[in-house]
């Protein structure tokens, strides 16, 4: 933009200035972008099952037991070895695995991230981490919930959507 100022005497002087004008466009608009949640059983981790390393090593602290902490085992944190009881070593790591639960994590577009997800009338056993949109847990009681969902974004004037989903819980085995 060329900004040009003149006085108002009879042999006028100009001056001329160009300045940058910058107009961002707002954030398209929030919306939940997920599939509907998965069924559950009572007393099985809800979600697909995944695959978790684990660090280990032998402790004497307390008797002798396993310690495990989860390592990335994709970045290379992991040891190699996989673990056998009473190595040689038992206070080298070792890699050991679990299949574990994955849970459900919601997804969104648009608006201001991070975001901020609410659920209501979730099934009694899972929770919701209100953050990342990630439902875990392991389900107690059978039957169909309908769920509804609640997404708020970041933006000083906070973009806020719904939905509603049904999660089926099934009764399990006896």
């Amino acid at each position: 933009m060329v900004v040009t100022v003149a006085d108002s005497e009879s042999s006028p002087e100009q001056k001329s200035a160009t300045y940058p004008i910058n107009i961002d466009s707002p954030p398209p608009p929030l919306e939940i972008t997920s599939s509907a949640p998965p069924s559950g059983t009572v007393g099985v981790g809800y979600g697909p099952v995944g695959t978790e390393y684990l660090s280990c090593v032998y402790s004497p602290v307390g008797g002798w037991h396993e310690a495990c902490t989860p390592c990335d085992y994709s970045g290379g944190s992991c040891p190699s070895r996989s673990c056998s009881k009473r190595s040689s070593d038992p206070f080298k790591p070792c890699l050991q695995t679990e299949q574990v639960a994955l849970g459900f994590t919601f997804a969104a577009s648009g608006g201001t991230p991070p975001y901020t997800w609410r659920l209501d009338g979730m099934p009694p056993g899972l929770t919701l981490d209100a953050g990342s949109g990630q439902i875990t847990g392991t389900p107690t009681t059978a039957g169909s919930y309908d769920v509804s969902v609640t997404l708020e974004d970041s933006d000083s004037l906070p973009a806020q959507v719904s939905g509603s989903y049904k999660i089926d819980i099934g009764g399990g085995s006896s």
